[in-house]
């Protein structure tokens, strides 16, 4: 692991410790398939059902309400339009005769089931706006993206690395609060990218402990080019982290042993870039050095680890 990743790690550390990491905020703006009347976007299959239907009815809007909700807009649903349904779940826990949850008491779910329209179906309504800002391109960031030979599509509302399809799926570039939230979450989903064995070679597992320690890798190694191309290292990283971090309780030295494979997934992308030289991509972990057993003995005092 190079001294700039053991920098970045320490700092990590420094924050957890200090009780510094707030918590995680999605750091971009709402976008995709959405209410028109709150602004919250559809998740989970009412995402993909909606997109399906706008797809296949060719509508041009991202935007549905219900019914009511046109009603009060004072709009109105053309003449001969049909609704889709969108699903809520909702949970009820037993509670007792003072209306408190009972240990271990049985949970009931519901199912809610709304008819929503998409505003193509509508009159009198006009579109809502979406928040924006400009982002101002950093020219070495664009350059790692541009040459890493990644393919990534800015679509959604949720940053993504698509195994199945090698491609990185990104909400609208002008859809970021920052520029730094940008580049560090491109970054993530580029270290996601470098697991296959043709590249960074590390297997990529999705479920327990092995997607914890891959969301670890990522998110360190986005981390890292973000710092590289300029961008100072923020609290947000400590949140995310400090989430898949508690995973790992009886195996102090993670967090060291996540850097490491991020430091060769880094190193990977940035030679694509023609910004290092290229190296052998080994695996050294199992090889104990001085560096390591140091960084193993600093790792012990992180609480989050304890």
């Amino acid at each position: 692991m190079g001294a700039k990743m053991e920098e970045l790690v320490k700092n990590i550390i420094e924050s957890m410790e200090k009780g510094e990491a707030p918590p995680w905020e999605k750091p971009w703006f709402s976008r995709g398939m959405m209410n028109w009347k709150t602004g919250r976007s559809y998740n989970g299959m009412n995402t993909l059902s909606l997109a399906w239907t706008s797809e296949k009815r060719r509508y041009t809007s991202e935007q549905w309400l219900t019914f009511k909700q046109c009603a009060d807009g004072e709009g109105r649903i053309k003449k001969g339009e049909h609704g889709s349904p969108v699903f809520f779940w909702s949970f009820d826990r037993e509670t007792d005769k003072d209306g408190k949850p009972v240990p271990g008491g049985k949970t009931r779910a519901w199912v809610k089931t709304y008819i929503v329209f998409n505003l193509d179906q509508t009159e009198g309504l006009k579109p809502r706006k979406t928040q924006a800002r400009e982002l101002k391109p950093n020219e070495t960031a664009e350059r790692i993206l541009t040459m890493s030979g990644a393919r990534i599509f800015y679509r959604g509302n949720q940053p993504a690395f698509c195994p199945a399809k090698d491609l990185i799926e990104l909400p609208e570039r002008t859809a970021w609060k920052s520029d730094e939230a940008f580049y560090s979450t491109a970054f993530h989903e580029l270290t996601h990218w470098t697991a296959p064995k043709d590249r960074a070679n590390r297997p990529h597992v999705y479920q327990g402990e092995g997607r914890a320690f891959e969301e670890l890798v990522a998110e360190i190694g986005g981390a890292f080019l973000a710092a590289f191309c300029g961008y100072e290292y923020h609290h947000e990283h400590t949140a995310y982290l400090a989430t898949w971090v508690k995973m790992f309780k009886d195996k102090p030295d993670t967090l060291f042993r996540a850097a490491g494979k991020a430091q060769k997934a880094a190193d990977y992308i940035l030679c694509c870039a023609g910004l290092k030289e290229k190296t052998a991509y080994q695996d050294e972990e199992s090889t104990p050095t001085p560096e390591k057993i140091e960084a193993e003995k600093m790792s012990k005092s992180l609480p989050l680890f304890a």
